[in-house]
């Protein structure tokens, strides 16, 4: 992915199209555009191969607000990441289409939202939040959460269960991944703990 974007940029600025001096800014602009059509297909071929392409593209929007704000695993490699979106993402629209029009408890959905938010944000160890940060990311998973349970109730009202089914697909998916986030976390710092004492004996 970087070749290829290093390529597109070096015939941007054969083209003068872009100066030199901004190679950079246009090279990480150009991967994260590849990035996300690759996504965007992935998801797309998934939903036409389960025949539920406007379920698909609809958790994964749910899910991609969301996690924005909640934080969730971070795979090592672009690859893996990419591959565990994809089998995530077809999971979950097989769960959906087993639920399709099923009337969700709001007890349930309101608790799963809740452990969300006790979770959020879980970050990368690359790019680590303060405080702060910590503050404003877990405010915005809290009013989504409420947002979406929100909906779900309104949507109950009118006898429209599938945004609820909807929801409750994407609030396991995340507690899966914020799960799995914090675990690797917990496993990292102590085995950085532990490299100091080894070294000593």
């Amino acid at each position: 992915m970087e070749k290829l974007s290093k390529k597109i940029v070096d015939w941007l600025i054969r083209t003068e199209n872009v100066r030199e001096e901004k190679r950079n800014i246009y090279e990480y602009g150009v991967r994260q555009l590849i990035m996300y059509l690759c996504d965007l297909i992935g998801i797309v071929m998934i939903g036409i191969y389960e025949n539920a392409l406007m379920e698909t593209l609809v958790i994964a929007l749910l899910f991609m607000l969301l996690q924005r704000y909640a934080g969730s695993y971070h795979a090592p490699a672009r690859w893996i990441c990419y591959v565990g979106s994809m089998v995530l993402i077809t999971v979950s629209v097989k769960g959906y289409l087993l639920l399709q029009n099923s009337k969700i408890n709001i007890l349930i959905l309101t608790v799963l939202a809740g452990g969300i938010v006790l979770l959020s944000p879980v970050e990368s160890r690359n790019k680590p939040l303060d405080k702060m940060e910590k503050t404003i990311y877990k405010g915005r998973c809290f009013w989504v959460c409420f947002l979406y349970v929100l909906i779900s109730i309104a949507a109950q009202k009118i006898r429209i269960n599938i945004v609820s089914d909807f929801v409750l697909i994407t609030f396991l998916d995340i507690m899966i991944l914020q799960s799995a986030g914090r675990i690797s976390m917990y496993n990292k710092t102590n085995s950085q703990h532990l490299k100091p004492n080894s070294q000593h004996r």
